[in-house]
């Protein structure tokens, strides 16, 4: 079966003339010629009918030469923001740029491995504070956005810090599951070398006189549940009354939720009349993406400073824009989002190098990022 590979040979039209005429990178001619990749934003139909002007005008037969596009739909894109599951980073990739390690696996082993823009600031602080000083707060983020990241962070600051602050975790894998009584269990456990009681009762007595003696004793407590958009609305109206428990005027227990943003819905009072105690009590945080300006430059360059790279001989400048428009979307509604977290940004940066490893390329460019 004849190709557009084979079509060009018999024009003797060579990559960098065609992508002269096309007005186009020498990279992108290859992804299309080679892989059959279009650069986002470029019409399949527009990019076919010039190159078959080009070969016709020449006497080349242009019949099938795009046959592996068949059955391809040019607006079906790929939505890489919803590719969770991580990218390898291939072998050739990192021959190709010199690294000898993902530097987006096992990369973070310290506070000083954790990037924090302006919003991750803000709400690694909130978190901090909420544990050391009290209160109730619900961090939302979308997946890959970081959350168990300032958490990692918020719990390395504590010790760092010498801080007296008991942190209790609730194992339960599955958080739909986890009951009142599973959260008292976990707070014995956690706080004291006793076994937990049998009745809730018991439980709830056992727990308060754990909390008080440890509060006396110059500890502070904070609860943090992740994976909190899966609790079920008892379950939520119950944590009001652990953090209700008090020895005279100072609270036992801070409570800190970690969630996707579906727990906006159950804490959303015109749905959850029930639950609304502890909904008027609970303060929200969300995570943003980096969206801001320098950012996504700045979060690939502690990424790279790691395994002893600079960003920019890795990345042309043009790339981050790319990545801005490759990871902005638009809602239903109209409005502009930017998906641009943490996994994503990792993702489509590792495709943008396995593909610039394929092409030859020596750093990852805009029409790489475009394509990958």
């Amino acid at each position: 079966m004849r190709t557009v590979k084979d079509a060009l040979r018999e024009a003797k039209i060579s990559h960098t003339r065609l992508a002269s005429e096309l007005g186009m990178s020498i990279a992108s001619v290859s992804l299309i010629v080679n892989h059959g990749r279009f650069p986002k934003g470029r019409k399949q139909k527009e990019v076919r009918d010039t190159v078959n002007g080009i070969l016709t005008a020449r006497n080349v037969d242009v019949t099938g030469i795009w046959r592996f596009l068949d059955g391809r739909d040019e607006n079906n894109d790929e939505d890489e923001a919803e590719q969770e599951v991580n990218v390898m980073l291939s072998q050739a990739a990192k021959r190709q740029f010199g690294v000898f390690q993902d530097p987006f696996v096992d990369d973070v082993n310290g506070q000083e491995d954790v990037y924090l823009g302006d919003s991750s600031r803000y709400v690694a602080e909130y978190m901090y504070m909420t544990a050391k000083v009290g209160g109730m707060l619900a961090v939302l983020g979308e997946s890959g956005s970081g959350k168990t990241t300032l958490r990692r962070y918020m719990s390395d600051r504590i010790n760092q810090e010498g801080l007296k602050v008991k942190v209790i975790f609730p194992r339960t894998i599955d958080k739909t599951r986890l009951t009142a009584t599973s959260i008292a269990d976990a707070i014995v456990e956690d706080c004291s070398t006793e076994r937990p009681k049998r009745t809730l009762e018991a439980k709830a007595r056992q727990v308060e006189r754990i909390l008080t003696a440890s509060s006396r004793a110059g500890w502070s407590h904070v609860l943090v549940i992740e994976e909190a958009h899966d609790l079920a609305i008892a379950t939520l109206k119950y944590l009001k009354r652990f953090w209700e428990l008090e020895d005279g005027f100072k609270k036992l227990l801070a409570i800190i939720l970690i969630a996707q943003p579906e727990l906006k819905s159950k804490l959303d009072e015109s749905r959850n009349w029930e639950a609304r105690e502890i909904i008027r009590r609970v303060e929200v945080a969300e995570i943003e993406s980096l969206a801001r300006p320098g950012e996504l430059e700045a979060y690939l360059q502690l990424k790279m400073k790691r395994i002893g790279r600079d960003v920019k001989e890795l990345v042309d400048e043009s790339a981050y824009n790319a990545m801005r428009e490759r990871l902005a979307r638009r809602t239903r509604g109209g409005q502009a989002i930017s998906l641009a977290y943490p996994l994503t940004v990792n993702n489509l940066v590792k495709r943008s190098m396995n593909l610039a490893a394929e092409i030859g390329q020596s750093r990852i460019d805009a029409e790489t990022v475009l394509s990958a």
